[in-house]
């Protein structure tokens, strides 16, 4: 809950690019919550440990929303495919 209000209190705000980004981010926002532990455990092992807390953690974001989206992408041809009777 606490997450969720801050969001929206983010998006009440009515920063245009904020807000561009949460509708965006929004389409493939299922497929972000089911891979963003697995990046988040695989990034961890790769990034060296030398480098700050803080910069890790933003590594792993950007990676989890470039992984996610793609996901997401693959999943939208595989369903049209489908629908066109491809295989």
């Amino acid at each position: 809950m606490g997450y969720l209000s801050v969001t929206l209190l983010i998006y009440k705000m009515g920063v245009k690019l904020v807000n561009r980004f949460f509708e965006w981010a929004s389409g493939f926002g299922y497929e972000l919550y089911l891979l963003h532990s697995l990046v988040f455990v695989v990034m961890g092992s790769v990034v060296v440990s030398r480098i700050p807390l803080t910069a890790r953690l933003m590594v792993c974001l950007v990676v989890a929303y470039v992984v996610a989206y793609g996901y997401s992408c693959l999943l939208k041809i595989s369903k049209q495919k489908r629908l066109l009777g491809e295989k």
